[in-house]
Parts: C-alpha cells; structure tokens; sequence
C-alpha cells in the first residue's frame, strides 16, 4: 500500500489530469460547474487568478492568443509552478518522501508584490491596463 507522500503526489497528478479533461469538454462560462471567483463577487474587482480557467480552457485548446488575453500573468506563473514542483513530485513518487522545493522569503516576497501590482493594474479603467481585465 502506497504511503503518504507517494499517495499524495498520485492523487495531485490525477486531480491534475482529470481538471484539464472537465476543461476540454466543459467550458467554462456562466452555469458552468466551475465556481466564480470569490474576490470578484463580492468586491467587483479582478483578482490576480480571474480569467485562469478560461485561459486553461483556451491553451488546451491550442488558443494561444486567447488564453493569454484571459490571464496575462497568471499561465507562466502555473507553468513555473508546475515546473518548481515535477522534481518533488517525482521524487514522492520514486522514493515516497516529500522535499518541498526552497523558496527564499525573498523570492515569496516579490510575488506577492507581483501578484499584488498585477491586481491593481488590471482593474485600472484606462487604456492599456484594460487589455489586461479577463
């Protein structure tokens, strides 16, 4: 029987796969499955992650142009974040221990200044920060 970290790495990479095949058959939209963005709802604001699924829709998709129009900076943040965890996740998987990846304070500490400015420019209503609303 597998143990916790294999188990766990298992898991992710099944709950992976089996979110990117709902969002090839299902897209999202209004009366979607999928769940609105919280932050959106209650404040009328996008949030850094507004848009991410519509633009994983696209990119499987092969829409390129059109997934980056949904989320301009939200897909190289998950492909570096995919990137940043394949090494522990293989190893969890080979050797059944998890070792979480380094991230310095100071690395932790530009993205959410990233994060943070990306929120802010986007819901600015002037050209060109409008091009980057989902």
């Amino acid at each position: 029987m597998a143990s916790a970290p294999r188990t766990l790495a298992l898991a992710a990479l099944v709950a992976a796969l089996g979110g990117a095949v709902s969002l090839w058959f299902r897209p999202p939209g209004p009366g979607s499955l999928y769940f609105p963005c919280v932050f959106n709802r209650a404040t009328g604001w996008y949030c850094p992650g507004c848009g991410i699924t519509r633009a994983l829709h696209a990119l499987l998709h092969g829409q390129w142009r059109a997934a980056f129009s949904h989320n301009l900076l939200g897909l190289p943040v998950l492909l570096v974040a995919a990137i940043v965890l394949l090494r522990p996740g293989w190893h969890a998987l080979r050797h059944n221990r998890w070792r979480p990846p380094p991230l310095p304070a100071s690395t932790a500490w530009w993205l959410l200044g990233i994060g943070i400015t990306f929120a802010v420019l986007r819901n600015l209503p002037w050209e060109p920060f409008t091009a980057l609303a989902p």
